[in-house]
C-alpha cells in the first residue's frame, strides 16, 4: 500500500491550455489535455489523459501457463481543481480526480486487472486576524481493485479511506510560530477476502512551535494518536539548525 498525491495547477495565475499526443511501440498511445483559467475571485483546472498499448507477452514460456497472446493495458483519467476567494481572509478549495484501467497479464489465477481511484477533497482558509490561520479539511479516497480469469469474475477489493483535520497556526511574532491541530481517519475495506477487521480509526492531536533567529532554528513538536488497532501513543521531536553563509 502506499500514498499517491498529485497537484494539479489551480488557475490562479490566469489562463492556459495545455494539449499533448504521443505514439509508440506496441501500438501505444498517449493523449493528454487541461485548461486553466481565472474568472474573477474564481480559478480553475480541468483535465484529461488517455493511455492504451496492445502491450507485449508477458510470460513467453513462463508463469506455469501458457497464454501466447498480448497483454494490453489502458487508463483513462480526470482531474478538477477550482477556488473561490470570498473575501480577503477567507477561501475555499475543492478538488477532485478519478483514473480508471485495465492491464492484462498471463496467469491461472487470474490474467486481467479492472482498477478504479478516486480521490476527493476540500480545503477551507480563514485568516482570523493577520497574524492567526484556521484551515479546515475534508477527505475522501477511494482505490477499488477488480481480477479476471479469461473474463471471469474472480475477487476484488475496494478500500476506502475518510479524512478531516482542524489546523490553527499563530504566527506571535516575525521569528515565532505555534501550530495545533487535530485530524481524523477512518480506512475501511470490503473484499472477497475475509478479513478480521475492516475498519481502522485513527485520531490525533498535535502542536509545533518554531523559532528563527538570525541563522539559528529550533523546532519542537509532539503528536498524541489513538489508534482503534495499536491503541495511543504519544510521540515528540526537537530539532535545531544553523544555517552559514560560503564565501
Amino acid at each position: 500500500g502506499g500514498v499517491i498525491q498529485i497537484f494539479t495547477r489551480d488557475g490562479r495565475s490566469g489562463k492556459s491550455l495545455n494539449v499533448a499526443l504521443s505514439k509508440g511501440s506496441h501500438n501505444f498511445t498517449n493523449s493528454s489535455a487541461s485548461y486553466s483559467d481565472r474568472i474573477g475571485n474564481t480559478w480553475f483546472t480541468v483535465s484529461g489523459q488517455y493511455q492504451d498499448t496492445d502491450g507485449i507477452n508477458v510470460c513467453d514460456g513462463g508463469c506455469f501457463t501458457v497464454e501466447p497472446d498480448h497483454d494490453g493495458y489502458d487508463r483513462q483519467s480526470g482531474s478538477l481543481r477550482i477556488g473561490h476567494q470570498f473575501s480577503k481572509r477567507l477561501k475555499t478549495e475543492f478538488h477532485a480526480t478519478q483514473a480508471s484501467g485495465d492491464t492484462d497479464g498471463d496467469s491461472t489465477i487470474s490474467n486481467e486487472t479492472e482498477y478504479l481511484q478516486q480521490v476527493v477533497g476540500a480545503k477551507v482558509g480563514w485568516d482570523v486576524t493577520d497574524n492567526w490561520l484556521l484551515t479546515f479539511q475534508l477527505g475522501s479516497s477511494r482505490d477499488e481493485t477488480e481480477n479476471k480469469l479469461n473474463g471471469a469474475f474472480v475477487s476484488y477489493i475496494d478500500t476506502k479511506r475518510l479524512t478531516r483535520s482542524i489546523q490553527s497556526d499563530y504566527q506571535i511574532n516575525a521569528k515565532q510560530l505555534v501550530t495545533l491541530g487535530y485530524d481524523f481517519q477512518d480506512d475501511l475495506v470490503a473484499s472477497t477476502i475475509a478479513y478480521a477487521e475492516r475498519s481502522r480509526r485513527d485520531e490525533g492531536v498535535f502542536g509545533m512551535y518554531q523559532l528563527q533567529l538570525a541563522s539559528w532554528s529550533l523546532n519542537l513538536s509532539t503528536r498524541r494518536d489513538s489508534n482503534e488497532q495499536f491503541g495511543s501513543h504519544n510521540t515528540g521531536k526537537i530539532a535545531d539548525g544553523n544555517i552559514t553563509g560560503v564565501m
